[in-house]
Order: C-alpha cells, then structure tokens, then sequence
C-alpha cells in the first residue's frame, strides 16, 4: 500500500549513515578490538585487540590514551576492578594476569 511504501522509504533513508564512525583520532590499534572494559567509578576504558595490546583510555570529554602494553601471548579477556585498584587480563594461553 501507498502508506507501507512511504513507511520504507523513510527507513530505508534513515540508514544510508554508515553507523560506525571512528572514536580514536589517534592511538588506535593495529589489529581488530576484542574486547572492552569500562570502570564504574572513573573515565578509564581499557581496550584489547588482536595485535596483542591493551591500551588504556581516558574517556571524560575527549578520548586520550593512557597508556599501551605489548604481550608476546594473546589476550583474550579483561576485567577491571569497580575503584580501578586491579585489572585482569586472561590469556588464550590459559593463565591470569593481575
């Protein structure tokens, strides 16, 4: 029907945005995201990627980055503490780091 056809047309237009723009300006990393952290109780964001990084993130009105670490094993998981005290990183390797 005409209503249906109007209906798509504008939901169809609402979407030629590509829906991902880029968050980082620089500092970015050189392999796909993995995963991500938030802490509850500060601006800090700690992100994990397949180029074998973490980096650490300052997200209150700009994104800075903190800090970035290397490891010769593969992260695979994180978890940060409520008042940012530890952060965990697990491994595909099958160990913890705190």
């Amino acid at each position: 029907t005409a209503s249906t056809t109007a209906l798509l047309k504008i939901y169809k237009s609402s979407f030629r945005k590509d829906p991902f723009e880029p968050i980082f300006e620089k500092g970015v990393h050189n392999g796909a995201i993995k995963t991500v952290a938030l802490c509850p109780s500060k601006t800090l964001l700690v992100s994990l990627a397949d180029d074998n990084t973490a980096k650490f993130w300052e997200y209150g009105n700009d994104y800075r980055e903190l800090y970035s670490i290397f490891f010769h094993d593969h992260p695979e998981c994180i978890a940060i503490h409520p008042l940012a005290i530890q952060i965990a990183i697990g491994f595909s390797e099958g160990y913890l780091y705190i």
